[in-house]
């Protein structure tokens, strides 16, 4: 049977190479698209790694400048490839201007730049299957973001007795101007004690002085306060007014009230008619009276009572291991001139001394007093009697030849004239005066409340007085009022005035919240009226922060008053997270920049956390176990790195002890070649210098990729 079914094979095979060729048409295709869409990506990939290495470098050079930042740039993203080759940018893919965090918008402007975008680039780059599907090259771009890190800053500023020793004139100047002499500044030290006499009105430095009561023609010397007070002294004038007249009868305290008043209404009067509180007796006696405590060296008078009989005999053995070192002090109460040996080893069984406070009730051997009516002994007869006692009495016992005069400890080689000015009255010791009391004391409290800043009676210099002289000074951050310009505190306040002001320009019109902010910690000593103060919290408000630096003083040279660990400890308190109850941010940077010219002689931590801590860290910068003031700071330095808070130790003046500094930075991971930052020996430029350490700090705060 014949059949009628078509014949299809012939045709069948002609479809199947139609089909194959458009497969093989879809077969390129995907070649195509898999291997030239993912060498794209790999080129987009390598494009944007260039962008963001070129951003992040040139972003750090934005304190530097348009053409920095287009240098840095173009070298980092020539260390990248792309597509083969080096990626190279042209000044045009570099933009400078503004990210905002809030809404993630860059905006170019040439002003207050906190931002760089780069774009890096190919242009017509060769496909390999493309071209089957008519396509032959590819452009492409990347861009890159970075902005400068937020940062939390704190100040920690160093308020101990120490920042004022470059001005104080009765040592320090004349120590200053010998070392700086050679180096072409003669008179370095004069002019910065020359700028205080301008700000009391003290016309020209050092000023007319006198020793006390020259107008009774005693000679200057440690016996004249003895012969003015003597029954038969000048001021037992019948004719003198009683309130200054001296009685035979009247005791030793009645004597110097009345010779004090004398001095004050007549001769501090005369003298230094500028002075502040006026020198009137009846108005100001307690506060001029600790002056004169302060300045008079009394001395012993009357004849000495003979040696004592028998007794004695043998020294002490020393002990084998000698006690464990001290820290520096701030003042020693009782380093006093006077050789105290014929007090203590004379039969005076009836003496009762107080040497704590030199309130002494009696401090006299009267036994072998005898009656007269003149006598060969200077200040004698007292009482008609001649006696053994040491003159004046009830002094204060803050003198100019203690607190911390001079200052042998940071200044090993300084000059020790200061014994020169004793019983002399002036500007240039009453100067010396108030820089001795600082911001805190009054000098004519005695209860141990004269810290307390509520009490009244501060020397004019403290910003606490009504009778501080304030003064305007440009700044570079503006027009202030400042008190007076004791050194080296004066130079930090200006210069952190700078510093803040940088901050504030680069931060012009960052959205709030999401640029700097400073704190402002300051310290001194530890006790009832003496602890670290946050002066101001972390805040933008810039204009607030640098008016906050223009009243920061130092205290006395009362005591211990470098609290340094304690500074820090406050600071790195405020830079902890709010969740952690602190105030700093999580994505900001948290800095601390610490300025101190003293030696820590206070600490917190107890010795057996410094001591595991000292164990536990393998680090060979920490003294040896018994020196817990300097190893207590050295912890903290070591503690900041860890919490990954940086630490700039900065010393400012002529006593700072670098070893100790330096310590610190290479604790802290901020040395340079295993050094702090080293601020100026050179007191002409204290300000300077310091200027250009803190642009180094805040104009280069490093940066983060935002888009």
């Amino acid at each position: 049977m014949r059949s009628y079914l078509p014949q299809l094979t012939p045709r069948r095979r002609g479809i199947i190479m139609v089909i194959t060729a458009v497969m093989l048409i879809v077969l390129f295709a995907f070649v195509a698209f898999s291997v030239d869409v993912g060498y794209m990506t790999l080129t987009k990939g390598q494009l944007q790694n260039a962008a963001d290495a070129a951003a992040m470098a040139g972003v750090r050079e934005l304190a530097n400048g348009e053409n920095a930042v287009q240098d840095a740039a173009k070298e980092i993203a020539l260390e990248n490839e792309a597509a083969g080759y080096p990626v190279s940018l042209a000044n045009g893919d570099i933009l400078i201007g503004r990210f905002d965090y809030a809404s993630k918008t860059f905006t170019p402007t040439a002003g207050s730049a906190n931002a760089v975008q780069v774009t890096a680039r190919v242009a017509d780059q060769p496909l390999f299957f493309a071209p089957i599907l008519k396509s032959h090259d590819f452009d492409m771009s990347a861009t890159g973001i970075a902005m400068l890190n937020p940062r939390d800053i704190v100040f920690v500023v160093d308020l101990s007795g120490s920042m004022n020793d470059d001005t104080e004139p009765v040592w320090a100047t004349r120590t200053i101007n010998d070392q700086f002499g050679p180096l072409g500044y003669p008179n370095v030290a004069t002019g910065l004690v020359q700028d205080l006499f301008d700000d009391f009105g003290y016309g020209t430095f050092p000023g007319t002085y006198q020793h006390i009561g020259p107008a009774f023609g005693f000679a200057a010397d440690d016996f004249a306060y003895a012969e003015i007070t003597k029954d038969n002294g000048p001021l037992a004038d019948p004719a003198l007014d009683p309130y200054y007249r001296i009685e035979s009868t009247d005791d030793e305290y009645a004597r110097r009230d009345k010779c004090y008043r004398y001095l004050i209404d007549h001769q501090i009067a005369s003298l230094m008619p500028d002075a502040l509180p006026p020198a009137n007796s009846t108005v100001h006696f307690d506060y001029w009276a600790k002056y004169l405590d302060y300045l008079i060296d009394g001395e012993w008078v009357g004849p000495a009572p003979p040696p004592p009989v028998g007794g004695g005999g043998g020294g002490t053995t020393p002990p084998t291991t000698p006690p464990p070192p001290a820290p520096p002090i701030g003042r020693n109460d009782w380093r006093i001139d006077h050789d105290w040996t014929d007090l203590f080893t004379a039969p005076v069984q009836q003496a009762e001394v107080q040497v704590a406070g030199l309130n002494t009730s009696l401090m006299i051997a009267r036994q072998q007093a005898t009656m007269v009516s003149s006598s060969s002994y200077p200040g004698m007869p007292r009482n008609g009697l001649e006696v053994y006692e040491y003159l004046p009495w009830g002094l204060g016992g803050q003198y100019m030849w203690g607190c911390n005069n001079p200052n042998y400890f940071t200044f090993p080689s300084a000059y020790s004239g200061h014994s020169d000015w004793k019983n002399q009255i002036g500007y240039v010791t009453y100067l010396q005066f108030m820089l001795d009391h600082g911001r805190d004391l009054s000098p004519s409290v005695y209860d141990g409340t004269e810290a307390d800043p509520g009490i009244g009676g501060k020397t004019p210099l403290s910003v606490l007085s009504p009778y501080c002289p304030m003064h305007s000074e440009s700044t570079a951050g503006g027009t202030f009022s400042f008190p007076p310009r004791s050194q080296p505190m004066h130079s930090v306040r200006r210069a952190m005035i700078a510093a803040i002001n940088t901050v504030k320009t680069k931060n012009a019109g960052i959205q709030p919240g999401y640029g700097d902010r400073v704190a402002i910690v300051t310290y001194d000593g530890v006790d009832a009226y003496h602890t670290p103060q946050l002066v101001l919290p972390l805040t933008a408000d810039f204009n607030a922060a640098m008016q906050a630096c223009t009243t920061l003083q130092a205290v006395s040279d009362v005591g211990n008053t470098t609290a340094t660990e304690s500074g820090l400890i406050a600071a790195r308190n405020h830079l902890k997270t709010t969740s952690e109850g602190g105030a700093a941010r999580s994505f900001a940077n948290k800095v601390i920049v610490l300025l101190t010219d003293g030696v820590p002689n206070q600490w917190s931590s107890s010795s057996s956390t410094v001591s595991s801590y000292m164990a536990g860290s393998g680090s060979g910068e920490f003294y040896g176990s018994d020196y817990i003031w300097y190893n207590a700071c050295l912890m903290q330095a070591g503690q900041c790195s860890s919490k990954n808070v940086t630490l700039y130790p900065i010393g400012m003046g002529l006593g700072t002890d670098y070893d100790f500094m330096d310590r610190m930075a290479r604790l802290a991971g901020t040395d340079e070649a295993g050094q702090s930052v080293r601020g100026s020996g050179n007191p002409a430029e204290y300000e300077e210098r310091l200027i250009d350490i803190f642009n180094e700090i805040v104009k280069n705060p490093g940066g983060r990729l935002v888009d």
